[in-house]
């Protein structure tokens, strides 16, 4: 029986998941592969995981590909092999390619989940295809039902189709989970996890309870632009419009700064070894007091040029200015 892992470009830690046959614990966030253990008698690494391995390395990613379609080439039920060249069009975005072989991938590891999380993750957030989605990440979680990440997307899909009962039930159980395994910095997860709760309950009609969940995103991440826009929603529809105002303004200025933000960050994820672009990230994160993004770029470029003494300056003023600005991120 195979073991599958998930790869997302745009992260940086590892979360796999695994097999259902083998029960064994999921975890994910477009994360780093891990190769399987398939090696050949003489202990030289099959084209398989030659192949894994190198797409490590962004790149070496075309390499990759063509050492996996050798691989179908001699063995074309060899579904580790589709999904892998499916995970690799996924880094590329060729969202088709991709959808073309993770289908495969099914075919032949049909008790496997790892593709059909994919496949779905890419109906939900490339393809606009929801529908499919939900059918996919539906299997998932009623095959694994702790998988908090497709629950995550599952919830997603479901308020886009209006279906509020659904995304709330599915949802509000992880909350209880969350609040006994809290962690220090942002925890993404659970600011989505609140974001979900608050945008259905604001479907639902029920404004405070929306409010609520709003609030401690924006308590968690000062900087998430799309709690402000639903916290403006909130308030508008209750009548309290200074308040609504306020956040829109809010909404606004999060959004410019993501935009400019945004170019950045891709230039990162494309070439993490850019030195210029992380400095430049750092600074801007800087200017705007997002103290923990400032900080993990900064320390990259110490990581990357320990020479350049421009970032030393620049880590030291964002723990003096971190310091000095007391508890900035409050929402009342």
């Amino acid at each position: 029986m195979t073991q599958l892992y998930t790869w997302d470009a745009r992260e940086v830690t590892q979360k796999p998941v695994v097999s259902y046959a083998l029960l064994a614990t999921y975890l994910f966030v477009f994360t780093s592969l891990v190769s399987y253990a398939d090696v050949f008698a003489d202990n030289t690494p099959s084209l398989l995981q030659q192949a894994v391995d190198k797409l490590f390395n962004k790149n070496e990613t075309e390499k990759a590909i063509d050492l996996l379609r050798h691989t179908v080439k001699k063995d074309p039920s060899s579904g580790e092999a589709y999904y892998y060249l499916g995970l690799a069009n996924v880094s590329k975005q060729q969202w088709k390619k991709a959808e073309e072989y993770l289908k495969l991938a099914m075919a032949y590891l049909p008790d496997e989940t790892a593709a059909k999380y994919q496949l779905g993750k890419i109906y939900l957030n490339e393809m606009a295809q929801t529908d499919k989605a939900i059918s996919l990440l539906l299997c998932v979680v009623q095959q694994n039902p702790n998988y908090e990440d497709t629950r995550l997307l599952l919830g997603k899909a479901y308020l886009q189709t209006n279906r509020v009962k659904e995304a709330i039930d599915l949802l509000q159980p992880l909350t209880k989970k969350r609040a006994r395994f809290r962690k220090t910095g942002i925890d993404q997860d659970t600011v989505q996890l609140q974001l979900l709760l608050g945008r259905a309950h604001f479907q639902r009609g029920e404004i405070e309870e929306a409010l609520q969940y709003l609030k401690i995103v924006v308590d968690m991440n000062y900087f998430d632009a799309l709690a402000y826009f639903h916290l403006a929603n909130c308030y508008l529809r209750t009548g309290r419009v200074a308040e609504g105002k306020k956040m829109l303004g809010m909404f606004e200025q999060r959004w410019r700064e993501n935009a400019d933000l945004e170019p950045l960050k891709r230039m990162v994820r494309e070439t993490p070894d850019n030195f210029d672009a992380w400095f430049h990230l750092g600074t801007l994160e800087l200017k705007r007091q997002n103290w923990d993004a400032a900080e993990d770029a900064f320390k990259t470029c110490i990581d990357l040029s320990v020479e350049i003494s421009e970032v030393y300056e620049s880590l030291c003023t964002e723990k003096s200015l971190f310091q000095s600005s007391g508890d900035l991120q409050t929402v009342t």
